[in-house]
């Protein structure tokens, strides 16, 4: 348990800073720091870590069904009126149907898989 000095260490030394302020830097083969954990504490570890970007995922999903639900076609023609967008659309409304609607769906099962893998 002798403290590593930086002259000590050498390519391939795995550092940890000890978590009490003062004292230096060990080496991570020094077994009287090194952390006992189970399997399951490193899943629940690395669970926590991806907790986040799965969460926004989700709502990414979600955020995304809202917009291209069908029944949001009326709405994207009043916002786009006047533009060749809103034009296209108005001509090929049966057209922007189908596809929205297979967008929607789409969306919608990617933002339930996404909260069912949350919780």
């Amino acid at each position: 348990m002798r403290p590593a000095s930086a002259a000590s260490l050498t390519i391939g030394d795995h550092v940890r800073v000890p978590t009490r302020p003062g004292r230096s830097p060990v080496r991570d083969s020094d077994a009287a720091h090194r952390p006992s954990c189970s399997a399951n504490q490193h899943a629940e570890i690395r669970s926590l870590g991806s907790s986040r970007p799965s969460r926004t995922r989700a709502f990414i999903w979600s955020a995304l069904a809202a917009l291209t639900c069908p029944c949001h076609l009326p709405l994207l023609l009043t916002l786009f009126a006047g533009s060749s967008f809103a034009a296209i659309l108005g001509e090929n409304w049966n057209i922007a149907l189908v596809v929205l609607t297979g967008l929607f769906l789409l969306f919608l099962s990617g933002a339930l898989q996404a909260f069912r893998a949350k919780s």
